[in-house]
């Protein structure tokens, strides 16, 4: 993007770590909560976005995209909404109603949707109102050299985070928000069984809760202490390194029970780190066919169970061989490079011919 041409600007929560990528480079930065609805932040975003009168306003997740899009609307400003995973079927039906009528009304006055999968345009047709003439798949991607070249003390990194009796076992683990739908629950049920077979098993877990899903992460802290396993699962919280921690690990577990297209196991597939996943459709579109990894059973404590005994008795030529399908996969398919190009093409086509 040639910056003498574009000015970018985010309107997010001041905090995470691509706050702090996107200070790197410049990019100016306005806070703004807009998870959380209301029509304080509705009218203070309003008048800021009428100040600076973007050519175009590309939004992500829920909040922004209801905030953005509308007010988009108002200010005949061109929108583009990108999707990060349809997760209606795990809420309770009138609030599940209530989305999709929500949801319905925003892409009939949303310019361009992408989706960042094929998985993700297939379920999108529970939008009856979108426009399918209107949109892209521009998969999720990865700088997979980029990450293959992190280089990590693995003992430093177990040293720092209390956990050095964790270099003497096999280290399975996951990076993920802790919410209801990313199966952290099921991947504890699941280790809680294999353990009691392969006591060299160890398990950390790397991700924070938002404030919705607090009790949940309470839960799962309170569910390993009935387990006694406080020496065998380490929950480390949300880290802004969590590469280096991905790299540190045997094995790298995603128990979802719902994904969009897992960035996950794209950074676990650059850092040739073997992946076990949930037979869901995200995943499934990510390993491809054949698998470059080890599905499961999801929702299931004892296949996952069944899956990590059976995967940590694979001879090294197998891993290897998995590792490097894997890599070449996400070196092809998933490229951030590619992702970044087909992003950019949509702003140019946009930003110069409003369809409004």
């Amino acid at each position: 993007m040639d910056r003498k041409e574009w000015q970018p600007f985010v309107c997010s929560r001041m905090d995470g770590p691509y706050w702090k990528r996107f200070k790197a480079l410049k990019v100016p930065l306005y806070p703004f909560t807009l998870r959380k609805l209301s029509p304080l932040t509705f009218f203070a975003l309003y008048r800021f976005l009428k100040n600076k009168k973007p050519d175009l306003i590309h939004t992500h997740g829920k909040g922004p995209g209801l905030y953005g899009r509308v007010i988009a609307r108002l200010l005949n400003i061109p929108s583009i909404h990108t999707f990060h995973g349809f997760h209606f079927d795990d809420i309770p039906p009138l609030k599940r109603k209530l989305h999709l009528f929500v949801e319905n009304f925003l892409s009939r006055i949303t310019n361009w949707h992408i989706f960042v999968g094929e998985t993700e345009k297939e379920r999108s047709h529970i939008l009856s109102h979108m426009n399918r003439n209107q949109y892209s798949v521009i998969p999720n991607g990865v700088d997979a050299a980029a990450i293959e070249a992190i280089r990590i003390d693995r003992a430093e990194v177990m040293r720092r985070e209390g956990l050095k009796h964790y270099l003497y076992g096999t280290l399975l683990g996951t990076v993920s928000r802790l919410s209801p739908e990313k199966g952290i629950h099921i991947l504890i049920e699941g280790f809680a069984l294999a353990v009691k077979k392969n006591a060299d098993l160890r398990l950390i877990i790397i991700g924070g809760s938002l404030d919705e899903h607090k009790n949940y992460e309470a839960k799962l802290v309170e569910r390993i202490n009935e387990l006694q396993l406080e020496s065998k699962i380490a929950m480390v919280g949300a880290r802004e390194d969590g590469l280096s921690y991905m790299k540190c690990l045997d094995y790298y577990i995603s128990p979802s029970l719902s994904e969009g297209l897992p960035l996950s196991l794209l950074e676990a597939f650059s850092a040739r780190v073997p992946v076990l996943a949930s037979a869901i459709p995200g995943n499934e579109e990510v390993m491809g066919s054949p698998a470059c990894g080890t599905l499961f059973l999801p929702n299931s404590p004892e296949a996952l169970a069944q899956t990590i005994l059976a995967t940590c008795k694979k001879n090294h030529p197998e891993i290897e061989k998995l590792n490097a399908q894997a890599f070449s996969r996400v070196s092809t398919v998933y490229s951030a490079h590619s992702m970044a190009e087909a992003t950019f093409k949509l702003y140019q086509n946009l930003a110069v011919h409003n369809p409004q």
